[in-house]
């Protein structure tokens, strides 16, 4: 791709000889737009001083160690998610990990592509809402746009289907039906007394199951 800039600078939008790109991402240009664009000529002196540029070993060396041209910022945006469902204070058990990570994803998912939002009241209303934001690497002022707000109506459905399940679902019989134990095993004084009896595992097993 960093290649073809030689052959777009020069009105030619497509080349066989590539390895993986044929053709240019943009749209195919009428000729009326294309009288209006300032073509390179192909091996004058600038095209050939662009080619020296472009070919150069140390920085195609450099190119090589790019991300793709991804930008970070939707990862950050996911990893702040991230730290709203599993705080890093907190200690959470392996299946805990997994749902709240499973979460983090549907929520970030659900409201990736959203739109700048509106002004709704004022002067200024049905109009794009901006922010002023000073970023230190570049120190310029510059306004980006403010997104519409996050919604968590991806979880209405999961809600209505755990609610579904649990009216199903049979209730457990009252601890006050077994007649063979009256306290939580760890404090029952007949299961501490009996535990070398054959007769203490049912009598134990019901303790449990009801913890």
């Amino acid at each position: 791709m960093w290649l073809s800039i030689l052959h777009h600078i020069s009105n030619i939008h497509s080349c066989d000889s590539a390895d993986l790109y044929h053709q240019c991402a943009h749209p195919p240009l009428s000729n009326a737009e294309a009288r209006t664009k300032k073509w390179l000529t192909l091996n004058s002196p600038a095209h050939e001083a662009l080619k020296a540029v472009v070919m150069d070993r140390n920085l195609l060396k450099d190119i090589q160690q790019l991300s793709l041209c991804c930008h970070t910022g939707k990862l950050k945006v996911y990893h702040s998610v991230y730290t709203k469902y599993s705080p890093k204070r907190q200690h959470f058990s392996f299946k805990g990990m997994v749902a709240r990570t499973q979460l983090t994803a549907l929520d970030h998912n659900a409201n990736a592509g959203r739109q700048q939002a509106y002004t709704s009241i004022g002067d200024n209303e049905g109009k794009p809402q901006y922010k002023v934001v000073f970023p230190k690497h570049t120190k310029k002022w510059v306004a980006k746009p403010v997104m519409a707000k996050t919604t968590q109506d991806h979880l209405k459905p999961m809600l209505d289907t755990v609610v579904a399940r649990k009216s199903k679902k049979k209730t457990r019989k009252k601890f006050k039906d077994y007649k063979t134990c009256k306290h939580p095993s760890k404090y029952c004084k007949q299961t501490q007394a009996s535990k070398r009896t054959s007769n203490c595992q049912p009598h134990i097993k019901i303790c449990l199951n009801i913890l």
